[in-house]
C-alpha cells in the first residue's frame, strides 16, 4: 500500500464532484453484481433506468469495464432506485427483476423509457415479476437512506473504492469514461 486514501484525495481535482466518503453500506445492500465477489476494487452505481443521464452513463461504462470485470480485477454493483415518487413503479419492477441483466440492458438502451415499455419488454422476455411489494419498497428505502448518508444527492452517482475498504471516491452525474478510468488509475496506483 503506497499511499492512503487521504493522499489520494489530495491529488484529485474536484470540478466534477469527486469527493472522498466514508460509506456505510459494506455488503448489506442487494443489487446487481457483475464480476468476481472477491475483486480487489469495486464500482458502486446508484442509478435509475428511467433517468436519461443514468442510462447514458451505464451504456458508456459497460464496454470499458467488461475487460476489468472479466479479469476479476474489479466488480460492479448496481443499485436501482427511483429519482422521485413518480418513478417508484418502474424502479420496483426493475428491482424485482434484478436477476436478469438482459432486461436491464434492454431498458438502458431504450431512448424514451416508460413503465409501459418495461412491462411489455418483461412480457416479451417471458420474465416473471412476483416480488413482495413491501420487501421491494423496503429495499428501495434502505438504498435511499444509505445514498443520502453517503452524500449522494441526485442520480447517477458512482462510488469507486477498494472492495474491503470503507473510504470511497464519489463521482456525481454522467461522467465520461475517461474520468472514471482516471479515478480508478489513481486508486490502483495508491495501493
Amino acid at each position: 500500500k503506497k499511499n492512503s486514501f487521504f493522499a489520494l484525495k489530495a491529488h484529485l481535482i474536484n470540478p466534477s464532484g469527486q469527493v472522498l466518503y466514508h460509506t456505510p453500506w459494506k455488503n448489506e445492500l442487494t443489487g446487481i453484481l457483475r464480476g468476481n465477489p472477491e475483486a480487489l476494487f469495486e464500482i458502486i452505481l446508484f442509478s435509475h433506468v428511467g433517468c436519461q443521464e443514468c442510462r447514458v452513463l451505464e451504456r458508456s461504462i459497460e464496454e470499458p469495464l467488461r475487460g476489468l470485470i472479466d479479469e476479476g480485477f474489479i466488480r460492479l454493483r448496481i443499485f436501482e432506485m427511483p429519482q422521485s415518487p413518480q418513478d417508484e413503479a418502474l424502479a420496483s419492477l426493475v428491482t424485482c427483476l434484478e436477476g436478469s441483466s438482459e432486461f436491464r440492458k434492454k431498458l438502458i438502451n431504450r431512448a424514451n423509457l416508460t413503465l409501459e415499455y418495461a412491462q411489455l419488454e418483461k412480457t416479451r422476455m417471458g420474465l416473471q415479476a412476483s416480488c413482495d411489494s413491501e420487501e421491494i419498497s423496503g429495499r428501495l428505502e434502505k438504498r435511499a437512506a444509505i445514498l443520502k448518508e453517503a452524500g449522494g444527492v441526485s442520480l447517477p452517482v458512482l462510488y469507486v473504492g477498494k472492495t474491503s475498504g470503507s473510504q470511497w471516491i464519489r463521482l456525481s452525474g454522467a461522467q465520461p469514461w475517461e474520468m472514471i478510468e482516471n479515478t480508478l488509475s489513481k486508486l490502483i496506483d495508491s495501493y
